[in-house]
């Protein structure tokens, strides 16, 4: 409870400013405002509240992703979801604007859903066929409107709260709004985020590891269907989940041992 009350106390004030001083504009009309500018507003909150909850990130491989990417070719990102938090260790560390597909829940979430409809995301309700069809609608009409903007997706369609050191197969309707307009999509396995939110941990340092895994790009998926797409999706992400259990113990020890 402690550090609860620690991170409370370190962000609150950060986030009252943010949500009367921009998040609230932004959120409601964010066609009037540039994307960057908006972005670069998100981003500097998020790794603040990074900073509040310690948390330090290890990256493998995210260099090759980062050399990847091309001005006016947006990215359809993808990866295993563990955490409400897996979203802001993307936004913080993204070299450009990225934005968020969440689940419809999250809209009662003053904060979260303002930033994210403040980055023009969008929220899914995967128990409405009809909804959700109409949301990958809506993002492949943005993915061509705005080609400088980088979309986040959880393929598994829920936090994996049985096993986080594992992946659950991803739905293949997901990678629709991709294959639609002919983007690359990428493919990261993290591992980590379970701790930080859990009252449980006493760690007082959070290691995260982020782990880039491939991209596929419209070369290689042009003769598959979602489902084929989706099935190395997964095995991509799976294992790079699993490669990374033994390094992601040696970092708690490493960061939270005792003196």
């Amino acid at each position: 409870m402690k550090k609860y009350l620690r991170v409370i106390i370190r962000i609150l004030p950060a986030l009252i400013w943010a949500y009367f001083s921009w998040m609230i504009r932004y959120s409601k009309h964010p066609e009037k405002y540039d994307i960057n500018t908006r972005f670069k507003k998100v981003q500097n909150l998020i790794k603040k509240v990074l900073v509040a909850f310690r948390v330090k990130v290890e990256e493998i491989d995210v260099d090759k992703f980062e050399a990847s990417l091309k001005e006016n070719e947006p990215r359809f990102i993808v990866a295993n979801h563990i955490s409400d938090f897996d979203p802001l260790i993307f936004i913080a560390l993204a070299k450009r604007p990225i934005t968020v597909v969440a689940k419809k829940q999250i809209l009662s979430y003053p904060f979260v859903a303002r930033i994210i409809k403040s980055l023009s995301g969008e929220f899914l309700d995967r128990d409405d066929l009809k909804q959700s069809l109409k949301v990958f609608k809506s993002i492949a009409k943005k993915i061509e409107e705005n080609p400088n903007l980088d979309w986040l997706i959880f393929p598994e369609g829920t936090r994996n709260k049985v096993n986080p050191l594992d992946s659950k197969p991803f739905h293949y309707g997901t990678f629709k709004p991709a294959m639609k307009t002919s983007i690359g999509v990428s493919v990261f396995s993290l591992i980590g985020t379970q701790r930080i939110l859990n009252i449980k941990c006493k760690n007082k340092i959070n290691p995260i590891i982020l782990k880039f895994n491939r991209n596929y790009f419209y070369e290689d998926y042009k003769d598959l269907k979602t489902v084929d797409l989706s099935t190395k999706a997964y095995e991509d992400c799976k294992n790079g989940v699993k490669s990374m259990v033994e390094y992601d113990k040696e970092l708690v020890l490493k960061y939270n041992k005792k003196n």
